[in-house]
């Protein structure tokens, strides 16, 4: 195995995160899905990192002690916001992500959210949802489908 573990704080959490490559690279955080976990991507880190990227698996929140949330929050919405939390505390404008069922989700709200820090987006089987507003609705990001599309 070819990566290593770490931790990161970000939006008052603590999350386990395994990573490969060197810092200072470009970044790319892989997300994963339910009811999987960072060890998902266990084959691409070292991959990713031999391409030059500095490549990060983070465990998303309620998978480990320090990211369970006390609110309770697990929205779309939420785990969208963790990724730009984990952005900003690894020091990066922006970051490729890649997102897998929930990871999913997760990558294509933080592409909504802050399309400027999302160099590029890249979604791993994920069902296809016609209106990714559906998604989203209740979750405070203020989408509807005219925003959605000119985001995408």
């Amino acid at each position: 195995m070819n990566f290593r573990e770490q931790m990161i704080r970000a939006n008052g959490l603590e999350f386990s995160a395994l990573e490969a490559g060197v810092r200072g690279a470009p970044v790319c955080i892989c997300v994963h899905g339910f009811p999987d976990h960072a060890r998902t991507w266990r084959f691409l880190l070292p991959v990713l990192a031999n391409a030059g990227y500095y490549a990060i698996a983070p465990y998303t929140r309620g998978y480990t002690p320090g990211s369970i949330p006390a609110n309770g929050s697990y929205h779309a919405s939420t785990l969208a916001k963790d990724i730009l939390g984990i952005i900003d505390a690894l020091g990066e404008e922006q970051a490729i992500l890649i997102g897998h069922d929930w990871g999913a989700d997760a990558v294509y709200g933080a592409s909504i959210l802050a399309p400027e820090r999302v160099r590029l987006l890249m979604v791993v089987l994920q069902k296809l949802v016609k209106d990714r507003k559906i998604l989203f609705q209740g979750s405070g990001l203020g989408c509807n489908s005219k925003n959605l599309i000119n985001e995408f």
